[in-house]
């Protein structure tokens, strides 16, 4: 039965998909946009053995709620509200529920970089909310891959809004996924409730190893540029500060003597004088800075009304700008019919750009302009494409810069060490920085074990937080006095002590099991971070174990 229905849906996705692909003209782009099923989803094709993997939908991201109705030839797709069919973009299925010969709906939820959004307004209880959704900011959220967690704090103006700890309890822009209003937090301070990675950075790749010394000096003047220029809007705030590196390892390659020339530009990111600073002013390092992100910010403000596609396109789209003016994008982007990089950053479209406005590089200074033969226009669309492709990549390898690791202190014994939180017949499954379904792993994965298990308190400290994600299941955060970490555990049975409670290294705090949706075997989640869960950068237990003897066999040596 299982297999014949496998077969089924097999033969339906596909006839699915060419009737998607021939129905429509529009948003040709999209078609590339894969995300991976849901793990309900992913059991059930174990199951029936029938497919495997990633699948690709097209469909426009309209309504929000769809359903298969499932009949003896078809699965019909069709809008819950209208009873239309759907036509293009990008959607996840969920299950409902688990066991596929008890469902009568599959549901097809509306993806965005911030999370899977429900239509069904609620309260910060989680009324009205299905099961596997929350409740945040008046709307039901569900997984995604910053595991959403409401708690009824609050986000500034402009946060996302389903960020973790910092869900915004006022009005959301269901397009930008934003708070429209700020309003006051209910436990006090930010926010952001946490670290925004401002770390000194400890580690980069070679390209870019030798400039984080500089980073180091100059980071502080980069989180404020981007925070008091709105950049962060945009794009999460840890990328601005990469990106923003990234531009000045490629226009002066950190180099604060850099001279200005008129009409060329000036200091670290080479700014024209479109800011408040004079041209004199301009050569400090500091100033550049400022001037710098706020003309960055106003090129990606710019862009953002043409991007129809993720942040890291909005950012190839905002270099390209930066680099050869938003009036030359905005033509290419007319050229291509299309706003996505591979479209718009082609010589063609660019030089569509260039000419229509004049803007000119002379072949003879450049090489490879005079043997491709190529006119000013062409060769300064060239110039375009290799800056994009040079700051990007730079962009990428500060991505992977690593911070130095807190130091533990006080208390007795091995300083800023833990142990092992389960029994030590138990081994790591997964390990902090693997690629998996939903991204970047954050921690551990401790397996071996058995639905029950205890789970041990890694070191002295006080249960901060107890309670309910959709992906992580059951979870428990406890502030550990040494190192000065928060412990994260995940997919509990349950916790057997309550928030304030302080516990002591070895005490029993909880049992493993498989909750949550983003988990297909039992086994203990387990990481640290240096601020409230999902807020903050996330650290390697590899790096604190007392014992690594584990770590090593299954993971290698341990990443930051």
């Amino acid at each position: 039965m299982l297999l014949t229905i496998g077969i089924l849906i097999a033969v339906s996705l596909v006839l699915l998909q060419l009737r998607a692909i021939f129905s429509s003209q529009t948003k040709v782009a999209q078609e590339n946009v894969i995300y991976s099923f849901s793990r309900d989803i992913q059991r059930i094709i174990e199951k029936s053995n029938s497919i495997s993997g990633n699948t690709t939908f097209v469909y426009e991201p309209e309504i929000k709620d769809y359903s298969f109705g499932i009949n003896s030839s078809i699965i019909e797709i069709q809008d819950k509200v209208t009873g239309q069919n759907i036509s293009f973009g990008s959607y996840q299925i969920d299950l409902i529920p688990d066991y596929f010969e008890d469902a009568e709906k599959i549901y097809i939820r509306k993806v965005n970089d911030y999370g899977l959004i429900s239509d069904k307004l609620c309260k910060d209880d989680g009324e009205n909310c299905e099961i596997g959704y929350q409740c945040c900011g008046g709307y039901c959220w569900g997984r995604s891959p910053k595991k959403v967690l409401c708690n009824n704090t609050c986000a500034e103006k402009g946060s996302y809004a389903p960020d973790a700890l910092s869900c915004c309890t006022g009005e959301i822009d269901l397009t930008s996924m934003r708070c429209i209003e700020k309003i006051q937090n209910t436990t006090g301070g930010s926010g952001t409730n946490g670290s925004t990675g401002k770390g000194d950075l400890d580690s980069c790749p070679a390209s870019v190893n030798q400039y984080k010394d500089k980073y180091n000096l100059y980071k502080d003047t980069i989180y404020s540029a981007i925070l008091q220029s709105g950049l962060d809007k945009y794009i999460p705030i840890d990328n601005a500060a990469r990106l923003v590196a990234a531009i000045i390892t490629a226009e002066s390659g950190w180099d604060e003597g850099t001279t200005c020339q008129q009409g060329w530009g000036c200091g670290l990111m080479q700014v024209t004088g479109s800011c408040q600073y004079s041209w004199d002013e301009m050569t400090d390092p500091h100033k550049n800075i400022m001037c710098g992100v706020q003309i960055l910010t106003s090129k990606i403000s710019y862009m953002s009304d043409y991007n129809d596609y993720d942040f890291e396109n909005l950012i190839k789209l905002t270099l390209a700008s930066y680099n050869g003016g938003q009036g030359t994008l905005t033509k290419a982007i007319e050229y291509a019919s299309d706003s996505h990089w591979d479209n718009v950053g082609t010589i063609d479209a660019l030089s569509y750009g260039t000419e229509f406005y004049g803007v000119c590089f002379k072949p003879e200074h450049r090489t490879d302009c005079t043997n491709l033969g190529y006119d000013c226009y062409q060769c300064k669309a060239l110039v375009i494409q290799v800056y994009v492709d040079k700051v990007y990549g730079y962009y990428q390898n500060w991505m992977q810069c690593t911070e130095k690791q807190p130091s533990g202190s006080g208390g007795g014994g091995a300083s800023g060490q833990i142990i092992w939180p389960t029994k030590q017949a138990s081994r790591i499954t997964s390990c902090h920085g693997d690629t998996i379904w939903y991204g970047i792993h954050e921690g551990i994965d401790i397996g071996g074990l058995s639905d029950g298990e205890d789970v041990y308190a890694p070191a002295d400290g006080v249960v901060e937080a107890v309670g309910f994600d959709s992906g992580g299941g059951n979870y428990l955060v406890i502030k550990l006095d040494n190192p000065q970490l928060w412990a994260v555990f995940f997919h509990l049975q349950k916790s057997i002590v309550n928030e304030g409670k302080r516990v002591s290294s070895g005490d029993k705090v909880a049992y493993v099991d498989n909750t949550g949706t983003a988990t297909t075997a039992t086994h203990l989640h387990f990481h640290l971070q240096n601020g409230l869960p999902f807020t903050s950068k996330a650290y390697d237990p590899c790096n604190y174990f007392d014992d690594k003897t584990k770590c090593n066999l299954y993971c290698g040596t341990p990443m930051g």
